[in-house]
């Protein structure tokens, strides 16, 4: 058996300012947070010895040097001198780091249920909440929350201390404050729902939990309870957690606030104001949408917004921390949402400041006002309400009476299957009909595409059924180096110059379309077309829409850079070398370079590929086709001359008129182009005209 290893000396003082961390202590690089210690040390005194070993001239700690930071950090604070004095023992060079290690294992925690206990007796003893916090380093909302835990029934406390069941479910119980009532709970639950989510329906079966209720987090438990509102508070939850049991009264108090703040927008003269309590896409979908005038936003807004995203990514990582031995309650994970959702809404809020409306807009669109699904307000503006068949009729039918006509007789004349019989042959006879009127099909696919990229709101399919999607918000979400790239840029700044072009209401947009120049309609389809598209796949081997990157000629260098943050970050060190040897860096220099940490062999590497034209695989161009000769115009056939009929033979006919073309709206002159068309893919591709691949007739099916 080894010989014990011996503490030399007696435990004796010295000043803190001669003392230091030593290398030999087994926790040395510990960063940990020490303010509760701090906290105990300063209301406590030493408790226990620190263990140190003599040491360039002064002693270093190889024992407690937890001990030892939170003592410097009191004196940061100013809680004690620089040569407080601090007790220790003493060891030798030897039994340094086996003292450090032993100072630091067999040593247990103490259990939560004894930490109940202990606070409940010092506040029986007259220890006021906050003294006790301050004391132990914790927030007076800890030891209220410990104060309640001890509340719970001895039974279920005794299951918790043996492992039955976790902190979280007891925290459960102190919703109810009959120990019978929460031993019931806990037994009559089947094994299966004994977790903090089915006890706590089990407990407050009777009761609106405010967290959950839209109207409940709007209102605040605060208000509800200023207003008479009783209300079972969750400690354990977020800042507004509780149950009440008066739901009429927090729907009343809701309304109410609903109401003053839609009594401000009437106020400012918008056409209407309307409450709905749960804001959600089946209420917006059926609105159009007024088009506001939207100015930048100011450095100072730019600041908060950043400032405020910034938060909502810290509040997200905590949501899903990288530590997995990290886990939130429902009260920390409710807390937290909230948070996100409070700093979203004001982002929101910011950038409405932004957009304003006509006095002329305002009198025919309105306010839509209701919660979001976190019980924040969200209010739409500019909303165009859908037309009232009941309205369209009595209008129509006071129209004929002060004609004199007959009202028309509203009763039906078909049975629905019969109208689905006659349109079904309708639709087809138009689907027929509009293959000699491509100008006609084009702009009516136009006008849905624009309908369904340019415009918020419902407008139906229009009998047109495609589900066209703008994919470039998906295509960042994939990307994170597309904010900012020349592909995003171009087609953020085209959107820009077609949406000033577009009319305010989708609803004119086929009549509109139908009296532009056909080149610029083209155009706005091209634009329609090309953000629906995405090619994004999981493997090598996909290359979706081949034909239509050969034909374009794309040439993934004139939009793309190999980064950092793009690519070379993300790859091995051998590929990035791999890449460097195919863009013509000589051997020597790579070998160099290959021993560099990767961090910094990317950022080299980063200068040396710029405008190289290098490509990883997946973006290098597939062999072109080549070019096809132009098609020429089939020569004139000749037709043989006509033989002279006798005038008294030829049948007359009435002339028809030549087809007329429909005048350009006062904002877009005649045979004019509307917008720039320059495009610099256009320029350095293929150098296909729109208008030459398009040349299809404007007149009509005679």
């Amino acid at each position: 058996m080894p010989k014990a290893q011996k503490i030399e000396g007696r435990i004796i003082s010295l000043p803190l300012n001669q003392l230091h961390i030593s290398p030999r202590n087994a926790r040395f690089g510990d960063t940990g947070d020490i303010s509760e210690l701090a906290a105990l040390l300063h209301s406590q005194g030493q408790l226990q010895n620190m263990i140190v070993v003599p040491e360039d001239g002064e002693h270093g700690v190889v024992g407690g040097g937890r001990r030892y930071r939170a003592f410097k950090l009191l004196e940061q604070r100013g809680k004690v001198p620089a040569d407080h004095p601090v007790f220790y023992l003493v060891t030798t060079d030897e039994h340094a780091l086996p003292a450090s290690v032993a100072e630091n294992s067999g040593r247990a925690s103490m259990h939560p249920a004894d930490e109940f206990d202990a606070f409940k007796t010092m506040v029986n003893a007259g220890s006021p909440i906050e003294d006790i916090a301050a004391q132990f380093g914790v927030t007076p909302l800890v030891v209220r929350r410990r104060l309640q835990l001890a509340k719970v029934s001895p039974k279920l406390v005794d299951l918790y201390r043996k492992g039955a069941m976790t902190l979280e479910v007891l925290q459960v119980f102190t919703l109810a404050d009959s120990h019978k009532q929460q031993e019931k709970a806990w037994n009559d639950a089947p094994t299966f729902q004994r977790n903090a989510y089915g006890l706590r329906e089990r407990l407050m079966k009777d009761k609106t939990s405010a967290s959950a209720s839209r109207m409940g987090q709007f209102v605040g438990l605060d208000a509800y309870e200023a207003a008479g509102g009783a209300v079972v508070r969750d400690l354990f939850g977020g800042p507004n957690s509780g149950y009440i049991s008066d739901a009429a009264l927090l729907e009343s108090l809701g309304q109410k606030k609903l109401e003053q703040i839609a009594e401000q927008y009437r106020a400012d003269g918008w056409a209407f104001a309307k409450i709905v309590s749960e804001m959600t896409w089946s209420v917006t979908q059926p609105y159009g949408r007024s088009k506001p005038t939207v100015r930048t936003l100011t450095d100072a807004e730019k600041a908060e917004i950043s400032n405020l995203e910034a938060e909502l990514g810290t509040l997200n990582e905590k949501l899903d921390p990288d530590d997995e031995s990290v886990e939130l309650t429902d009260g920390e994970i409710e807390q937290i949402e909230q948070e996100i959702a409070a700093k979203q809404a004001r982002v929101a809020a910011i950038q409405s400041l932004c957009e304003t409306w006509s006095d002329r807009q305002m009198k025919k669109a309105g306010v839509l006002i209701g919660l979001d699904r976190s019980g924040a307000l969200e209010i739409h503006r500019g909303m165009i309400p859908p037309a009232d068949p009941k309205q369209v009729k009595a209008a129509e039918k006071a129209k004929a009476i002060a004609a004199g006509e007959e009202p028309v007789d509203d009763r039906p004349i078909h049975s629905e299957a019969l109208l689905r019989k006659l349109t079904a042959n309708r639709s087809a006879a138009m689907s027929a009909h509009l293959l000699d009127a491509p100008r006609v099909a084009l702009d009516l696919l136009c006008s849905t595409l624009s309908a369904k990229v340019f415009y918020s709101g419902y407008y139906g399919s229009g009998g047109v059924h495609i589900l066209p999607t703008d994919q470039i918000s998906t295509l960042h979400t994939t990307a994170d180096d597309l904010e900012g790239s020349k592909a995003s840029t171009e087609l953020k700044a085209r959107r820009e110059q077609l949406k000033k072009l577009l009319p305010e209401d989708p609803t004119t947009l086929f009549a509109w379309l139908g009296q532009q120049d056909l080149t610029f309609v083209v155009e706005v389809l091209a634009y329609c077309t090309a953000v629906c598209i995405n090619v994004t796949a999981g493997n090598e081997h996909s290359r979706q829409l081949e034909q239509v990157e050969q034909t374009l000629g794309l040439n993934m260098a004139d939009w793309w850079q190999p980064t950092v943050k793009s690519y070379l970050g993300q790859v091995r060190k051998d590929i990035v070398t791999g890449a460097l040897a195919e863009s013509g860096v000589g051997e020597l220099a790579i070998k160099e370079m290959d021993k560099l940490k990767k961090g910094d062999l990317g950022t080299k590497a980063e200068a040396l590929l710029a405008d190289s034209g290098w490509l990883p695989t997946p973006l290098r161009p597939k062999d072109l086709p080549k070019p096809k000769p132009a098609l020429k115009a089939p020569a004139a056939k000749k037709t043989p001359a006509a033989k002279k009929v006798p005038a008294s033979a030829k049948k007359v006919t009435a002339k028809k008129p030549a087809p007329t073309v429909a005048s350009k709206p006062a904002d877009v002159p005649p045979g004019k182009a509307s917008f720039d068309r320059a495009h610099p893919t256009l320029k350095k591709g293929n150098g296909l005209d729109p208008a030459a691949a398009w040349p299809f007739p404007t007149g009509v099916r005679t």
